[in-house]
């Protein structure tokens, strides 16, 4: 059987380009569903779901979108009437790939079409937006940015070339893409760092060797609001915070926030949750040359050109230890804090820069005094990166599990 792409444009504006991807898509093999989300002037090709029927589909007769004169109206009365027949096809099995392409709006209305389709299902944006923030387009889905390069605006010796590959990119995932599933066997999410990821390793290699899913996540933004979503969806059995980082983040105003809803999906779901405090540590920031002048002058460690890690004071480490437990005192599931006394990442080691053995015992305190009695806090002489404190992370997680008839 063939497979259909939806093809999502402003066919106004973006026609000429939207039918030369779909040329180059049947040549491909591929049967194409052309989506219409402009309103203003002439289409230059006709949209087998047309622009009137897009309105419709998002509330709105068309007419009623070009009298209001109202931009921001139009743009999203057009993104979720093109979701919905979006979700209308997909839901019919007759979409097994999207590509979208534009500036500014088009760039929000494809990607804001993409994120109603599962992860797997391929997603591939043509974007003039690509070298800047890409975060608020492509969230947590997985959506391929392709760098337009030029100005969306006809077919020239550049622009056809782009468009080739991004044609070419789908065509190519569509034979062995579907949509992700959660497989039959005990599936944990864990939060991972640069600086915890020896420990995390182990803990990986261990716990797969037990049978079951390990499914990690870089602790940045998106990858915390990836494991809240999936946690909330009820894909996963179980989570191990090894990094929840994104606390820290969210406090102290880092990079890597996740928004203040992190830590919290997994204890409304009831699932048991094992918390190591990786990474809480630590602001991380952007160019140090950008950051605070109070920033540049605590310790801190140049990770790169784009990111500066920085120590978190005691101050601070107390109001991560108080909104810790104020997260984890809300679970409505088995909860277990897991504590590495001889630092919580790589740079928190006696000789190392963010050594503060003061800091990490404020935060450890207010912690305990301000957990619920019944959630336990176990401690153990270790660094977060030590093969023992790997092997004791099993064996408590393993408890937990056991304790909720997991394993």
């Amino acid at each position: 059987m063939s497979k259909t792409i939806a093809l999502v444009g402003t066919l106004d504006t973006k026609g000429r380009e939207i039918k030369f991807c779909r040329d180059l898509a049947v040549e491909l093999g591929l049967d194409t569903v052309v989506i219409d989300t402009g309103v203003m002037n002439q289409p230059f090709i006709s949209g087998d779901i047309p622009r009137e029927k897009v309105a419709e589909l998002g509330g709105a007769d068309l007419s009623t979108v070009l009298k209001r004169g109202d931009k921001n109206f139009a743009i999203e009365t057009m993104t979720r009437g093109a979701q919905n027949a979006v979700r209308d096809l997909f839901s019919r099995g007759r979409l097994h790939g999207i590509l979208s392409l534009g500036g500014g709006q088009g760039t929000y209305i494809g990607t804001s079409v993409m994120k109603v389709l599962p992860l797997g299902v391929p997603k591939v944006m043509v974007s003039t937006l690509v070298a800047g923030d890409i975060r608020r387009f492509v969230g947590t889905k997985d959506i391929l940015m392709f760098n337009s390069v030029t100005d969306i605006l006809g077919i020239n010796a550049i622009s056809s070339q782009i468009l080739r590959n991004a044609v070419g990119a789908l065509a190519g995932m569509v034979p062995l893409a579907k949509p992700i599933e959660k497989r039959q066997l005990v599936t944990v999410g864990m939060s991972m760092l640069g600086t915890t990821t020896v420990g995390a390793m182990q803990v990986q290699s261990f716990l797969e060797q037990k049978g079951l899913e390990l499914i990690t996540f870089h602790a940045n933004g998106p990858g915390g609001q990836a494991m809240e979503e999936l946690a909330a969806s009820g894909f996963f059995n179980a989570m191990l915070e090894y990094s929840p980082h994104q606390v820290t983040a969210d406090i102290c105003h880092g990079i890597f926030s996740s928004g203040p809803d992190r830590l919290l999906a997994a204890g409304q779901a009831g699932i048991p949750q094992l918390i190591v405090p990786g990474g809480l540590e630590k602001i991380i920031q952007g160019p140090f040359e950008l950051m605070p002048k109070e920033h540049q002058k605590r310790p801190h460690i140049i990770h790169n050109k784009n990111i500066t890690l920085v120590r978190t004071s005691e101050d601070e480490m107390i109001q991560v230890g108080h909104i810790l437990a104020h997260k984890l005192n809300s679970a409505r599931g088995p909860v277990k804090v897991l504590i590495p006394l001889r630092g919580f990442c790589e740079p928190n080691q006696k000789g190392r820069p963010f050594y503060n053995p003061e800091a990490d015992a404020a935060f450890i305190q207010t912690l305990e005094q301000e957990l619920r009695p019944e959630i336990p806090v176990v401690k153990m002489d270790a660094h977060i990166n030590d093969t023992a404190f790997a092997q004791k992370t099993v064996a408590e997680f393993w408890d937990l599990l056991q304790k909720a008839s997991l394993v």
